[in-house]
Order: structure tokens, then C-alpha cells, then sequence
């Protein structure tokens, strides 16, 4: 087992800082002695979308019942800029550096039963990107293999080949255990810096872990959860701060052959993995 040491705040390889980034800016839930004893639970933190000429990313986050979410959120190019939903799941990031323009957004919701979802994001310099997500439960953890790689089902009919011994993964990040949830159509992002339509959408856990000892990992899905039989493209969302480095990067083609459906390819990093034609 490696565990990386290079982060601060379980978010792969990624330093935060503090800048350019509108957060929960009412403070008198926490910092008065009134009867509001609530935390991050106001709906006056100012997160409302602006266009003010600065390069903004703003939008609304909640879960699969329609409630607002509660998470701590990450837009990371350079470096990596924390913020926070507010009480009606608003955020709002202003003022941000748009050079590079790509960049990863990552949600981390406080409730351990939704998903971690690592998505790409471009933001043009002088304009305002407004975009909503939802966050869909996740399915129950399983016991990751030890030792020598084997293949478990994640969840959501995929089948991953690994070993917690053989994983690389943030701070904080605990290798062994893992799931996954193939997403609803109905809560599809807006996938940002594809190409081709999208056929099925998977976010796993332990996110941003790697192989320590090869390129990825082996992995086929249930052909029952594809609508058809390809074949079809195999991306993973891959971000590296030390490069700045932010892309889709192939794992593969995928084809179906009875029960299955196979790559030839492996999964570099666990966290999104997508399938278009």
C-alpha cells in the first residue's frame, strides 16, 4: 500500500488555497449567541450567480430527492480553490483565475451515502458559467482484495481488478473499501470537453486512487447496463496538479460479447469513467 502525502485535504493530488473564492459569507450562524445554532444551514450567503464581467462559476447542487446539498467543493487547475454549497445547495466562485480554462470540480457531500463526483469544467476568461448538479446515492461499500489483484463488483454492474496493497490514493482516503453507481440519465452533468454522445456514467470510489504498480486497472461491465452492444468509447475524468494537467483520458474501447462488456483498455485513476459512441 502507498499512501500519497501530498495533500492536505483528501483531494488527490491537489494544494488548496484560499483565494478568489466566495464561500458561506454570512457568519452569524456560527458567531452569534441567537437561537441560530445551525451550521451552514442559512440561505443568505450571498451565492447568487453574478455577471460582472469577472470570470465566474456559480449553479446549485443537490441530491436525487430534490433536497439541497450539503458539501465541500473544490475547483482545481494550478491549485485547488475550496468552497462550500449554502443552505439551498448555491455556490458561487468569482473573480477565478481563467488561465488555463479547463479545470476540475469536485463535490464532496458531508452525507457519506451520495457520491464524490470529480467533473471537467472550463471557464472562459470575462464570462459566467452557471450549471446545477445532482448527486445520486452511492451504493454500499465493499472490502477491496488484498494482496495479489482481483476483480470486485463496484456497484452499478462494474467490475474493477484491484488490491488495496496496490493502490496509491489521497490522504485521508481509506483504500480498502469501494463502491460505485452507474447514474441515471435524469442526472447526467453537463460533461464538459467530450466528444460523442453519452451512453452511461459511473462515479467510483476510493476516488483519485491509482495503481502502484502498473497503468490502471482492468475492469468490464454487465451488458445489461449498456444500451447496447458498441462499440463504445471508455473515458476517465484525470486531473494532475503537478502538470496542471486536466483531460478525459482514454481507457479503452469497450465491447459487448454476451454477459459482458470489455475493454481494451484499463481505468488509469478511479473517480468518473464514461461511455460514449
Amino acid at each position: 500500500m502507498t499512501i500519497s502525502l501530498l495533500l492536505a485535504l483528501a483531494c488527490g493530488d491537489k494544494e488548496t488555497t484560499t483565494d478568489s473564492v466566495s464561500g458561506d459569507a454570512d457568519t452569524d450562524a456560527d458567531a452569534d449567541s441567537d437561537s441560530d445554532t445551525d451550521s451552514d444551514s442559512d440561505t443568505d450567503s450571498d451565492q447568487a450567480c453574478v455577471t460582472d464581467g469577472d470570470t465566474n462559476l456559480c449553479g446549485n447542487v443537490t441530491f436525487e430527492d430534490g433536497s439541497a446539498a450539503n458539501a465541500r467543493l473544490q475547483l482545481c487547475s494550478v491549485s485547488c480553490l475550496p468552497g462550500s454549497t449554502d443552505g439551498d445547495g448555491d455556490f458561487l466562485y468569482g473573480g477565478i483565475d481563467a488561465d488555463p480554462t479547463s479545470h476540475s470540480f469536485d463535490i464532496f457531500p458531508f452525507d457519506d451515502t451520495y457520491a464524490k463526483i470529480f467533473l471537467p469544467m472550463s471557464v472562459d476568461a470575462g464570462t459566467t458559467v452557471e450549471i446545477d448538479y445532482i448527486v445520486p446515492k452511492q451504493n454500499a461499500w465493499v472490502t477491496m482484495p488484498t494482496g495479489t489483484p482481483a476483480e470486485i463488483e463496484l456497484g452499478g454492474g462494474l467490475y474493477v481488478t484491484a488490491s488495496s496493497d496496490d493502490m496509491t490514493v489521497p490522504f485521508g482516503v481509506d483504500e480498502t473499501q469501494g463502491r460505485a453507481v452507474q447514474v441515471d440519465s435524469a442526472m447526467w452533468p453537463d460533461l464538459d470537453q467530450l466528444t460523442g454522445a453519452t451512453v452511461a456514467l459511473w462515479y467510483l470510489e476510493p476516488y483519485d486512487a491509482y495503481s502502484a504498480s502498473s497503468d490502471g486497472f482492468a475492469f468490464r461491465i454487465d451488458a445489461s447496463a449498456l444500451p447496447g452492444t458498441g462499440p463504445y468509447n471508455a473515458l476517465v475524468w484525470h486531473y494532475d496538479i503537478e502538470g496542471a494537467h486536466t483531460a478525459w483520458e482514454s481507457a479503452g474501447t469497450v465491447t459487448v460479447d454476451g454477459d459482458w462488456a470489455t475493454s481494451d483498455g484499463e481505468l488509469h485513476v478511479l473517480g468518473t469513467l464514461v461511455l460514449t459512441e
